[in-house]
């Protein structure tokens, strides 16, 4: 290899690592911005002496409205528009967060919290699709780095409001740093995408041409509806776990809040011990040199060791019982996301994004999953209901496939 040809790779591989840490610092701000936001609302419902109804509105119009929007939005992101959305997203949700900062009415503050929200979806998930479109058979190692990324902003959230309100500053300047810093993210994001000229005029007819195109080829590959009832699954023992696992600490094991909160961390730590384990395996190896079922097989291992160690954790009368075996569900649980989200995208390669919209109404299901969790808790008691989280280790055990050595590596199910 000549001294010019060195520098070009050296330079290349520069270029793609400064992009997939801007990515990642992405993925990284908007958990911690969300973070940071929720743990801000007793607060905000303090200073705007609000009713647990308008607390609930606060904090789910928000998500209402993005799972409305977020599907149509990520379908442009694999049209000419991608690059121009992702941007706007971004200046978008900067101008949300400063707007919620400084609202001085709660019928202010609603609108920008949802817009901050329905955002996202251009900003951050779009660069999800962007980041693993640049980095072809590296799906599942490329969700890792970007779980564990946003594992590290879910726990540096509420540590960020402490500082700032320590320092002297409220929650209304906490915001509008949130809006500052997603303004020159995009502003840094904006050198590291591809701004192709538009030829002519992009008409919205030609547009929703190619977006139903790609939805069209993309529903038609039949290994790509596992993955979405998979993904929904999963996140009964992911985000359904974790919003309940608190609430259960308190009213089950009698623990104050604050307590229960903290204590809720541990999961947390043990899931983002399992991202770097999982990078460090996945890095050393990729779609040509190892069978493209390791992901896959270390879902389904993981799985059947959860439900047992699941079914320890319902039925023990010891806290600290309890308590110990929360890192080790995190930690079980931490490659489910990334890797059937990267086997999602790895079987429609070239349409990230179209991927993501499918996932993203997926996700419905689990919703309706988390709703009959409650409805079941709210009759029979919070331990009945939180049994039915079983269900998510016991699809994946039973429905994620688990390729036999002879299938072709690379191969998708």
């Amino acid at each position: 290899m000549t001294r010019s040809t060195q520098r070009i790779s050296r330079g290349f591989s520069g270029s793609l690592f400064a992009g997939l840490m801007t990515f990642l610092l992405i993925e990284f701000y908007d958990e911690l911005a969300w973070t940071l936001a929720t743990v801000a609302t007793p607060f905000i419902r303090d200073e705007f002496d609000l009713a647990y109804s308008q607390v609930g509105l606060l904090l789910g119009l928000p998500i209402l409205l993005s799972s409305l929007i977020e599907p149509i939005v990520l379908l442009l992101g694999d049209t000419p528009l991608r690059s121009r959305v992702i941007l706007g997203g971004g200046l978008l949700m900067g101008g949300a967060f400063a707007l919620a900062g400084g609202a001085d009415t709660f019928a202010l503050l609603v609108p920008a919290m949802a817009l901050s929200a329905t955002s996202s979806g251009a900003f951050v998930s779009l660069s999800q699709a962007v980041m693993i479109g640049r980095h072809p058979a590296r799906e599942a190692e490329m969700m890792a780095r970007w779980t564990a990324a946003g594992t590290l902003g879910d726990l540096l959230g509420p540590a960020a409001l402490g500082a700032a309100l320590l320092l002297g500053a409220s929650w209304r300047e906490a915001l509008v740093l949130l809006g500052a810093a997603a303004l020159a993210l995009a502003l840094r994001l904006r050198t590291r995408l591809d701004f192709p000229p538009l030829r002519g005029r992009i008409s919205l007819r030609s547009v929703a041409k190619e977006l139903l195109e790609n939805l069209r080829n993309a529903v038609r590959v039949p290994g790509l509806w596992r993955w979405l009832l998979l993904l929904p699954l999963s996140d009964l023992m992911l985000d359904v776990f974790f919003g309940f696992v608190a609430v259960y600490l308190v009213d089950v094991d009698g623990m104050t809040a604050a307590s229960a909160a903290l204590a809720a961390t541990l999961w947390l730590l043990g899931f983002l011990a399992g991202q770097v384990i999982l990078i460090k395996a996945l890095a050393r190896h990729d779609r040509a040199s190892h069978p493209a079922g390791d992901g896959p097989r270390l879902v389904r291992l993981t799985a059947f060791a959860t439900v047992p160690i699941y079914a320890v954790w319902l039925l023990t009368p010891i806290v600290p019982v309890r308590l110990a075996l929360l890192p080790v569900l995190g930690l079980l649980a931490s490659p489910w996301y990334p890797v059937l989200q990267g086997e999602a995208y790895a079987t429609v390669p070239g349409r990230p994004a179209t991927v993501a919209a499918l996932t993203s109404v997926s996700y419905s299901l689990g919703g309706l999953l988390a709703v009959a969790v409650g409805l079941v808790a709210a009759r029979a008691g919070l331990p009945a209901g939180m049994v039915l989280l079983a269900v998510g280790p016991l699809a994946l055990a039973a429905l994620t496939p688990n390729p036999s050595p002879a299938q072709p590596e690379g191969g998708q199910g």
